[in-house]
């Protein structure tokens, strides 16, 4: 068979390509460095999302980056601080050689030696608990430590319990406000300072209701009127407008 004219796909790329024909089979194979094929395909498809890998680089490799990667971040969730009980060192875990001993009734016994303390505590059947460590000496006194350890983070779980974040709770009011919904407002209210926290009255304005600020002014007397019916009241922020919304920070005073 006779050769074959080598085929060329240059006109595809606009480059110049590396031709070399297959012996009689008429099939020609096209050569070029990793480079222009880069530049030949983001020419061809308008896009510049392949990019060069300098990882790559010794092998001449090129590498393709995958446009819809995206990095995730995770939202780390605030953990309160757990609250415990204060620890009290007592016996051998003392660190002074003097201490003011008090005895389970109350009675104080003086400044001994430590040793001292505790013969007399073992004695007893007890231990002696460091209640003041900033004292000079440090105070002591004589007890079971386990039922002091246990009432003290007994203690600490009431405090807990008891200590609350104050949250500001709000309020809408309108304009146009009923009397009955008005009330219901009032009752909130006083559900949320029974709870320790604010109240936050909010009022929107729309259209023409802004011209007559004097409405909504009259709206939050009123309702400020009809909570200290109930409670005494503190204004810890006056009312403000901000371009139509007006809001007012209230308290409950103890």
């Amino acid at each position: 068979m006779g050769s074959n004219p080598i085929r060329s796909t240059s006109s595809l790329t606009g480059l110049t390509p590396v031709q070399a024909p297959l012996g009689d089979l008429g099939i020609a194979f096209t050569f070029v460095s990793p480079s222009l094929a880069l530049a030949s395909l983001q020419s061809a498809t308008g896009s510049s999302r392949i990019a060069h890998n300098p990882l790559n680089s010794k092998d001449g490799r090129q590498a393709v980056s995958n446009p819809t990667t995206m990095r995730i971040h995770r939202h780390r969730r605030f953990q309160k601080p757990k609250f415990s009980a204060p620890e009290y060192n007592a016996n051998a875990r003392i660190l002074a050689a003097e201490v003011r001993l008090i005895d389970e009734k109350g009675v104080a016994l003086g400044v001994m030696t430590k040793e001292a303390a505790i013969a007399l505590a073992a004695e007893r059947g007890l231990d002696i608990i460091e209640v003041s460590p900033k004292a000079v000496p440090p105070v002591c006194k004589l007890g079971d430590y386990g039922q002091f350890k246990y009432q003290k983070e007994k203690e600490a779980r009431k405090q807990r319990a008891q200590s609350k974040e104050v949250e500001i709770k709000g309020i809408r009011l309108t304009p146009r406000i009923g009397v009955g919904d008005l009330d219901i407002r009032v009752a909130q209210a006083k559900k949320f300072f029974e709870q320790g926290d604010k109240v936050k009255a909010e009022m929107i304005l729309r259209g023409r209701e802004k011209a007559h600020a004097d409405v909504a002014h009259a709206v939050f007397d009123q309702f400020v009127t009809k909570l200290q019916e109930h409670y005494p009241i503190k204004v810890e922020q006056p009312l403000k407008n901000q371009d139509g919304r007006m809001n007012m920070i209230l308290a409950r005073q103890t």
